[in-house]
């Protein structure tokens, strides 16, 4: 789930759920019909994330074992 996901499912706490809302909405002037809100939404949603570790989910979920094999063969391929 990334953090986008984790947003439109209201799964963050409550009150960081409410602080993403209010940002999203920017005064009232924008809601769930516009482009502009769920922009917003993602962008604060990612920055919360961080400091989960959410965004470094992706690193951490690679195959290192495949990575450190294509590293070797790229190695291997410019020598």
């Amino acid at each position: 789930m990334n953090a986008f996901e984790k947003f439109r499912d209201g799964k963050f706490p409550k009150e960081i759920q409410n602080s993403i809302i209010h940002f999203a909405e920017c005064g009232k002037k924008y809601n769930e019909l516009n482009p502009e809100y769920w922009f917003r939404a993602g962008f604060l949603a990612r920055e919360y994330s961080i400091n989960e570790g959410m965004i470094r989910v992706r690193k951490e979920e690679l195959n290192l074992d495949w990575y450190r094999r294509t590293r070797q063969a790229i190695a291997e391929e410019e020598e």
